[in-house]
């Protein structure tokens, strides 16, 4: 268990590493230089905390009349390792995902395949990690969390995009995804699948919905400026 552990911060490792031997190691900074992008509402720190874990609940509203055993409302942090991670995970797993492969991958491939692949890197470093921890997990248990993890990376990048590349932004929408964590329940896959057809109905309502931000992000728009609305939520 504690190499597990360790584990956990194996991509923030590497990303420092491959991000030192770039450029005499100026790169170290880039990496974290989008945590401190300013110029940004307190209303999207508000949206990207409360979104995860509203998104939990009103998909529990939408299924409530097809199934009567879908389990509590919310699944709060109430242990102290809970509590680390919501404060931990979010920066070690996010500077490297986000502020490493996902730029990268923007530039060449445009925002929503760039969050796809990264949501499905993220998703699948999990389901290893997940196995060693327990390796009874089911399939079906690693097929959602793949589903979960790369819708979950389309809604943070909505947030990324909407901010002008304000990493911390898509750092608070992690947290607010231990707000209301139904991965709690496992093995019990129910509230799982409740929680990642939440974040599915939500990537898909904000990439058909909002297509000028997908669209200005990409690499054919990146000339053109941004609507002034990316910046401000208050």
């Amino acid at each position: 268990m504690p190499l597990v552990v360790l584990g956990f911060f194996g991509p923030l490792l590497i990303a420092l590493v491959l991000s030192a031997r770039t450029r005499g190691g100026r790169s170290v900074r880039a990496l974290f230089a989008p945590l401190a992008v300013g110029q940004v509402g307190l209303g999207w720190y508000a949206l990207a905390l409360f979104l995860p874990a509203g998104l939990f609940l009103v998909a529990r509203a939408v299924l409530a009349p097809f199934g009567s055993e879908l389990g509590p409302w919310v699944y709060p942090p109430s242990q102290p390792q809970q509590l680390a991670a919501l404060l931990i995970i979010p920066f070690t797993e996010q500077i490297p995902w986000r502020g490493y492969l996902y730029p990268r991958l923007e530039r060449t491939r445009g925002p929503l395949v760039a969050s796809l692949i990264t949501g499905a890197a993220w998703a699948l470093f999990h389901v290893q990690k997940h196995a060693f921890i327990d390796p009874n997990a089911s399939l079906a248990s690693a097929a959602l969390t793949v589903a979960y993890m790369t819708a979950g990376t389309v809604v943070f990048s909505w947030f990324y995009l909407r901010t002008r590349g304000n990493m911390l932004v898509v750092v608070i929408a992690h947290m607010g995804s231990y707000l209301n964590n139904p991965a709690q329940a496992l093995p019990s896959l129910t509230p799982l699948a409740i929680h990642t057809f939440g974040f599915c109905l939500a990537a898909a309502a904000l990439v058909l919905g909002d297509r000028a931000t997908w669209r200005l992000s990409s690499p054919s728009h990146a000339s053109e400026p941004a609507p002034a609305a990316r910046v401000r939520l208050d």
